[in-house]
């Protein structure tokens, strides 16, 4: 691939050859090669291309005799010659002759100069709890040699590898000493590739070059000690606080195959492990944990492959359980389970005071609270579904029995209070009388003094006025429910009872002086006068639904007659009114109307008509309900039987004077006195007298006629006023 320069030195004289071809002189020879043409010849260096290579053919015949070949120009990649090559040229040494002429070939070796590659590995040392390196035996570590650059062949020229190409890969013995040679030069890379597992890859790329530095070495070592780190796990065991260790956990490391690596039980340092599959997954699993601590969720960590410790943390939490009400106050007494997810019971206890450690549980797992049992005056609490968090914190697991809250209200219809009622809660379930009590205007409070699941019974024992007693009322407590108050209403419906009091016409009819007396004590409740209101007298307050009284009127009205006691049960309600109608039947009179001569008051007229008017000027009806239209008899009276209608509810008319009579038209008002009895035998008596008609007298015409008439009203003139002052001595009577 490179030439090689030769001078030729006759031994016998010590000169050098020269030889002239044409005009140049040459003293060296250089063989042909492929790079020799690359470059200027120096001065007097013969060089034949045609040749072949790595031979050169001085252009002129040597004499016989001896000769010393020197090596002026070395080869790239070749050691020079030790010593000077002597070569004797005589005809007994020609080698071939061609086209005349005789040939001495000399053949002259070089030695080749290579590269060596020596590697010393070293492990590091690290103190573990666990090793499970194999420091005797270094020989699963593999090195590849790559070239960096075109591996050229110092002899052909040839690429013998190219750059990227790998060289060879090889192994270290058992002490991890390894030696290659003969290693062509050039530039290479130098990677470590394989490492037993637990070991760190030295990922670094070393530049391993074999240089050729003279003509004189043979060989270039390249030495290098590489050091492995090794794998570290420190596994820590510890509760949420950290400080220090957690003793009596049972460990244990698992590969991803399931295959157990390692096992111990936690002391009071960490736990170390050298020598896991660097970037491998492990599992850490506490198999026991320790008193009073839940067992932690398997743990999987991935082993650090730069050689820095791994560091692996387990955390055993405390859980705890408080059974609390509302306000976050301990609540003593309940009796919980926990259940896994399969239904096995892991903890079974009663809560006291002070929060319960659950044993048992585990991280990760969820678990079912159940309440067995509720303490007296609390709800109980739903079953809780409670996932054990692997977040390296205590857990507090709480359930809240909600305190049993009741307000029993006693309300009308309205929605107001009815305080004065007498009312009794009974828990029937333990046949308990829980209270009695008198309502007021706010509800009876029942804080932790109900038991969930017990029925009660709630009643009234004695009501007030104004309202209808209730019907008994249960109701049962829930198993669960919530911290506000449930809200019990007791309904006592309003009554609704007028009285009201009219005549035997369905008028209403004032005055009447009334009572009501509670039947069973005899006892009046109240006392009243009747209105003219059409609605009646409102007596609902005064009484209690479905009592029974008695009416009584203790006076009637003027005019009326009283009605007998009268018996009845308040019933009445918003629904259903209730009206109670006492009639007062009017009592009845005898009106007499005698009709007299106005100048003869003894002198009663028969075949007047008189019409009886009520004071708002209809004809008033007799008791038969006929008007009252009628003419005197031959006593000279009209006669009417007429019902009560006020002490002056009617007035007396002419309406038909007697003949010979003038028709009164005057208005006779037919008016009682408060002493009035209403006697038959003591009717009302109206005298009406009417005046007599004038006498009409025939007059005859003449002396005669005119003296008479003359005298005729004389005398009637002496005659009307005659008259005139009987009726005013009359009227003064």
């Amino acid at each position: 691939f490179n030439s090689a320069s030769f001078k030729i030195k006759n031994k016998d004289t010590g000169e050098y050859e020269k030889m002239r071809v044409g005009s140049k002189v040459y003293d060296t020879f250089r063989t042909v090669s492929d790079t020799a043409g690359d470059t200027k010849l120096p001065k007097g260096t013969f060089y034949a291309e045609e040749e072949d290579p790595g031979t050169v053919v001085t252009p002129l015949q040597v004499k016989a005799g001896t000769y010393i070949i020197e090596e002026v120009e070395t080869p790239w990649g070749f050691t020079a010659l030790k010593e000077p090559v002597e070569v004797v040229v005589e005809s007994s040494s020609i080698s071939a002759v061609e086209d005349g002429k005789n040939f001495k070939n000399v053949e002259i070796k070089n030695d080749r100069a290579y590269g060596t590659l020596k590697i010393q590995k070293k492990i590091e040392e690290y103190e573990a709890d666990t090793s499970l390196i194999d420091r005797k035996d270094l020989s699963g570590i593999a090195f590849t040699l790559a070239a960096a650059e075109d591996i050229i062949d110092p002899i052909t020229g040839k690429v013998l590898y190219e750059a990227g190409k790998e060289y060879g890969t090889y192994h270290p013995d058992k002490d991890g000493s390894l030696e290659v040679k003969n290693i062509p030069l050039g530039r290479y890379t130098l990677q470590e590739t394989a490492v037993p597992d637990g070991l760190i890859r030295d990922e670094k790329v070393y530049d391993v070059v074999f240089e050729q530095k003279d003509q004189e070495t043979p060989e270039y070592p390249v030495q290098l000690e590489i050091k492995n780190r090794t794998t570290k796990v420190e596994i820590t065991k510890q509760d949420v606080t950290g400080d220090g260790e957690l003793e009596g956990a049972s460990l244990v490391v698992k590969n991803s195959a399931g295959e157990t690596v390692d096992e111990w039980v936690s002391g009071t340092k960490p736990h170390s492990i050298e020598g896991l599959k660097a970037g491998e997954e492990y599992s850490l699993t506490e198999t026991i944990a320790p008193e009073g601590y839940a067992k932690a969720t398997t743990i999987s960590f991935k082993v650090n492959e730069d050689g820095t410790v791994t560091p692996v943390r387990m955390i055993d939490k405390v859980v705890s359980f408080k059974k609390s009400d509302g306000l976050g106050k301990e609540v003593p007494g309940a009796h919980v389970t926990v259940t896994d997810e399969e239904g096995n019971v892991i903890d079974d206890f009663v809560s006291t005071e002070e929060d319960h450690i659950i044993n048992g549980v585990e991280v990760g797992k969820t678990y079912t609270f159940h309440e067995e049992g509720a303490p007296d005056g609390y709800y109980y609490a739903e079953d809780a579904k409670v996932t054990i968090t692997d977040d390296g914190l205590d857990q507090v697991i709480e359930m809240k029995d909600n305190a049993i809250g009741y307000r029993i209200f006693k309300i009308d219809d309205d929605g107001k209070p009815v305080p004065g009622v007498q009312l009794k809660l009974t828990d029937t379930t333990s046949n308990q009388v829980i209270r009695e009590w008198t309502t007021d205007d706010k509800p009876a409070e029942f804080v932790k003094e109900l038991i969930a699941e017990h029925q009660y019974l709630l009643e009234e024992e004695e009501w007030v006025n104004g309202v209808h007693s209730s019907a008994a009322l249960t109701f049962t407590v829930p198993k669960t429910g919530t911290a506000d108050f449930t809200i019990v209403n007791m309904f006592d419906a309003l009554n609704e009872i007028t009285i009201l009091k009219t005549d035997n016409h369905g008028v209403p009819c004032p005055g009447a002086e009334m009572e009501i007396i509670e039947k069973e004590t005899g006892e009046t409740v109240y006392s009243f006068i009747s209105t003219d209101d059409p609605k009646g007298t409102d007596i609902s307050k005064y009484v209690k639904g479905d009592v029974t009284y008695i009416l009584r009127e203790s006076e009637a009205p003027f005019g009326f007659d009283a009605f007998y006691d009268m018996e009845f049960t308040v019933t009445g309600t918003r629904e259903r009114k209730q009206i109670i109608v006492v009639n007062n039947l009017r009592k009845q009179y005898y009106v007499n109307v005698i009709k007299a001569d106005a100048q003869d008051p003894d002198k009663h007229l028969k075949g007047a008509e008189f019409t009886l008017y009520t004071k708002d000027g209809k004809i008033a009806k007799d008791i038969n309900g006929k008007e009252c239209v009628t003419q005197t008899d031959d006593r000279g009276i009209a006669v009417f039987c007429v019902e009560f209608n006020g002490m002056d509810g009617y007035y007396v008319k002419e309406t038909k004077a007697p003949k010979g009579y003038r028709l009164n038209k005057e208005e006779h008002p037919v008016t009682l006195s408060e002493s009035y009895d209403f006697a038959a035998e003591h009717p009302v008596v109206i005298t009406v007298n009417d005046e007599a008609l004038p006498k009409i007298v025939r007059v005859v015409t003449g002396d005669k006629g005119i003296a008479g008439f003359a005298a005729l009203f004389a005398c009637s003139l002496t005659a009307a006023i005659m008259v005139l002052k009987k009726k005013k001595s009359l009227k003064q009577n």
